[in-house]
């Protein structure tokens, strides 16, 4: 009897001893998950200050990888974003004791290779979308928990995959139904591995971080879009005032012109020149483009055309000259058409020189037609000049009091209506012959209403300019 009562007391004290380690480590477990937790939530609280203060990028992306580390306790983590052009993760930030995480030359697995060197490669080192590890993550859209990536198909039975004995947590950063980038955590094995209480925290903070870093890119390119539209209406202003404010007083002509940008900024030019008491330049030109660059290229054709016209009654010689000074400057997928003529006050005759531009038209008050005047010529900037003068000509034209001169950018004839039909030549000669009577302002006014008539609601899509000479 005393032998079974021996042996039932060790056996009770037995249990007891394991009850009680059994609820030491349940409640040291229990102190490590709110341990965790709470680093999670100083995490999160750190994380909506940086938001908050519209931090850096490069500094955001340093708090979520330390962050990472400190909450989860592990060796190291890292953040990737995508760059959907090149179709590849690019490393934004790794922590200092990150272990392998994919690949890396064999120098770097033998034992003179440190640390140091290591993670400069990773630095460095882009990852594939279609790589058998993280594009998984990416494909799906759902956090990977790799238990030793020296265990995976790509690594398993090579001579190097003793190096990457390495435990991962792996979760795409999705914002707005979009992947943005990746985060992973790891821990060099054997260790403590992690949990799934970690791997609860860990996508977590994945939303969050996504929430934030998708926060921020939009606001940042909200800022950079108020930014560009500023400089852009600066450059509108500048390029405002390069236009001429009215129409000049030439003695026995009334001229009006108007111009209308596809977009804040123009490549279309027209300007007035004072070549001698009794003659006057007029030019209208389309730069090939739109926005910034065309406007810049103008800008540079303006200053040249009123350097050379001065004195000079040839309008080809200084549209020659013109094409000399730009094309060295200019794209090579960029050119300019351009009309230039030579008005003269006593004798109505003009000359004109057509640089690959729409052909002039002029409607005869004598007769009630409309004629086109298209003399030969280059566009400015595809010839360095030789060719380009030996094609240019000037043409002589006499405008007989009434007649009606039309100069105008291709944007007019090539506005579309709802059904993709063009304006075209011969309704706006249509439009000049109906109202050729009328004084030049309203000309030009009709002929506008005409052509925004005609395209209805579908946007401008192309420079437009115009300018309007009547014979007095």
């Amino acid at each position: 009897m005393l032998p079974f009562l021996c042996l039932l007391l060790l056996v009770s004290a037995y249990l007891l001893f394991r009850q009680t380690v059994r609820n030491g480590s349940l409640a040291h477990a229990l102190e490590d998950v709110q341990k965790e937790q709470v680093r999670a939530f100083d995490f999160l609280d750190g994380l909506g200050n940086q938001l908050q203060k519209s931090q850096s990028t490069a500094t955001m992306h340093r708090f979520m990888v330390e962050g990472l580390v400190q909450v989860l306790e592990c060796d190291g983590a890292a953040l990737h974003i995508l760059d959907p052009a090149r179709a590849e993760l690019v490393p934004m930030m790794i922590s200092p004791a990150c272990p392998l995480l994919f690949e890396v030359p064999a120098p770097l697995l033998s034992g003179s290779a440190g640390q140091a060197e290591r993670l400069n490669y990773l630095r460095l080192q882009t990852i594939p979308v279609s790589h058998p590890v993280y594009g998984e993550a990416l494909r799906h859209h759902h956090s990977l928990w790799l238990n030793n990536l020296a265990e995976h198909p790509r690594f398993s039975g090579a001579p190097d995959a003793s190096a990457f004995q390495v435990e991962l947590l792996i979760a795409p950063l999705v914002y707005a139904e979009k992947i943005i980038g990746l985060l992973t955590a790891a821990r060099q094995r054997p260790g403590r591995p992690f949990n799934q209480n970690d791997r609860s925290v860990f996508e977590s903070l994945t939303r969050q971080s996504s929430f934030a870093l998708g926060s921020a890119m939009v606001h940042r390119e909200a800022s950079e879009k108020r930014r560009l539209d500023a400089e852009l209406r600066t450059a509108s202003e500048f390029q405002r005032i390069l236009l001429p404010a009215k129409a000049p007083e030439f003695r026995g002509y009334t001229i009006a012109a108007a111009s209308f940008p596809a977009m804040i900024v123009s490549g279309d030019y027209y300007d007035y020149v004072s070549v001698d008491d009794r003659h006057l330049g007029v030019a209208i030109a389309d730069v090939a483009g739109k926005g910034v660059p065309a406007s810049l290229i103008m800008a540079t054709c303006r200053s040249v055309l009123r350097t050379r016209a001065a004195g000079e009654l040839s309008p080809a010689r200084v549209l020659s000259v013109v094409n000399r000074q730009i094309f060295p400057d200019i794209r090579e997928d960029m050119f300019i058409t351009m009309t230039y003529l030579v008005l003269d006050a006593e004798t109505g005759h003009l000359l004109i020189s057509r640089a690959g531009h729409r052909p002039a038209l002029i409607h005869r008050k004598a007769t009630g037609l409309v004629e086109p005047v298209a003399p030969v010529g280059l566009a400015v900037g595809i010839d360095d000049g030789d060719v380009f003068e030996r094609v240019i000509t000037d043409r002589e034209c006499l405008l007989e009091p009434g007649d009606t001169m039309l100069l105008y950018t291709d944007g007019l004839t090539e506005a579309v209506n709802a059904a993709g039909e063009e304006y075209g030549g011969e309704r706006l000669g249509q439009s000049l012959q109906l109202r050729a009577s009328e004084p030049v302002e309203s000309i030009m006014t009709g002929i506008c209403e005409d052509v925004r008539g005609f395209a209805g609601s579908e946007a401008q899509s192309d420079d437009i300019t115009l300018i309007v000479i009547k014979k007095g």
